[in-house]
């Protein structure tokens, strides 16, 4: 089945609308003089820090819900893979050598640079030195907790997950 004719104006046209808006805000950008820019430059202290859509870790933001909610899924994104990744590398360390890691340098091969820049400023936390590893043990986890009260925690079986505050209190507790 073929398309029709109006039909594909009609996609031409919306796509029109939508491009240009944004068209115009680059020409009037690049008209700027150099002089504007250089004040411009001078006036604001620095790029904001950090990506403008990923908070930085703990960050609790001032803006509308639906961005907020898009920030912290995007956050809680990046904290499942970074606490994944650790679960894994300390999951493998474990299985090899019958005890987990007793310091983050005995896995960093297996970790990327952000996730062990995030344990040593203290936004993620390990647990250790553990010798049986099953699901409910946990391992690492994110040292704060998102707006709904959960957080995510790595456990010994190689995986993370997000936990109530109440979960994570009661397992912390046998610890």
């Amino acid at each position: 089945m073929r398309p029709s004719l109006g039909r594909i104006v009609l996609a031409l046209m919306l796509g029109a609308a939508l491009l240009l808006p944004s068209c115009k805000k680059k020409h009037a950008a690049i008209k700027k003089q150099p002089e504007d820019v250089a004040a411009q430059k001078e006036a604001a202290p620095g790029p904001p820090p950090g990506n403008p859509v990923l908070p930085r870790p703990g960050q609790q933001l001032q803006s509308g819900g639906a961005i907020q909610s898009v920030r912290e899924a995007a956050r809680r994104t990046v904290d499942l893979n970074q606490m994944k990744n650790f679960a894994l590398a300390y999951y493998q360390y474990q299985t090899l050598n019958g005890q987990g890691p007793s310091r983050i340098e005995d896995i960093k091969d297996a970790l990327d640079a952000k996730t062990i820049e995030a344990f040593k400023e203290g936004l993620c936390v390990a647990i250790w030195g553990l010798r049986d590893l099953s699901s409910s043990t946990i391992i690492a986890y994110v040292t704060y907790s998102d707006s709904s009260g959960t957080r995510i925690v790595a456990t010994g079986d190689g995986q993370a997950r997000r936990i109530s505050q109440q979960e994570f209190d009661a397992a912390m507790k046998g610890k």
